[in-house]
């Protein structure tokens, strides 16, 4: 999809997959980051819910989020996406006012049960975001994004390498596919305000 195309289809199916939103040079630097920071020991077994528990037999990929002061390809990343969010608040009237973002990584095997980004006691999760970094991704290697919309079928997205991954947090279900080889992204929400406390 077109970016257009992909901020009308997200708003008229609740999901939107743009391929080349950013480019091969993006795509590197950011890889190049994420693996020097898991060498370097950053990455954490990732933890779910707003109780930040472990749990293994729900996911299993590490996380590393992204800092308060980012590396230089997280802050080209994080410009673009503020792009993004100006224009899904303009499209949408959406009122999102910033983006928490971490870096991912699937070892083979590593997996993530379907599941849905907002919490129960917090709603300012609104637009789920995932940019992959996988270069020459084959369809053996697995690890693919499954998307349920609640209108249509399951959505399966290829973790390709600049392609980016939107749906919204409240609505659509989602699982990881068991990956056949070492697998990154960035994860990212799109938040707004907080209009109370879910039930």
């Amino acid at each position: 999809m077109s970016f257009d195309t992909g901020i009308d289809h997200l708003f008229r199916h609740e999901w939107a997959v743009l391929e080349q939103f950013i480019n091969a040079r993006q795509v590197a630097s950011l890889g190049a980051e994420a693996k020097a920071l898991w060498s370097q020991g950053q990455f954490r077994p990732a933890r779910i819910g707003a109780e930040h528990m472990r749990h293994a037999e729900i996911r299993r990929d590490s996380t590393c989020w992204f800092a308060d002061d980012p590396l230089p390809s997280q802050r080209e990343l994080l410009q673009t996406f503020d792009g993004l969010r100006v224009e899904l608040n303009s499209r949408g009237y959406l009122g999102l006012v910033d983006a928490e973002c971490h870096f991912a990584r699937y070892d083979v095997g590593d997996f993530y049960v379907r599941h849905l980004d907002r919490f129960r006691d917090d709603d300012r999760r609104a637009v789920s975001a995932v940019l992959y970094l996988n270069e020459h991704w084959n369809a053996e290697d697995g690890g693919e994004l499954r998307l349920f919309p609640r209108a249509a079928d399951a959505v399966l997205v290829p973790p390709q390498a600049g392609t980016l991954a939107m749906f919204m947090s409240e609505y659509v279900e989602h699982e990881v596919l068991p990956a056949r080889r070492e697998r990154w992204s960035v994860a990212a929400w799109f938040r707004r305000r907080s209009v109370g406390v879910l039930a």
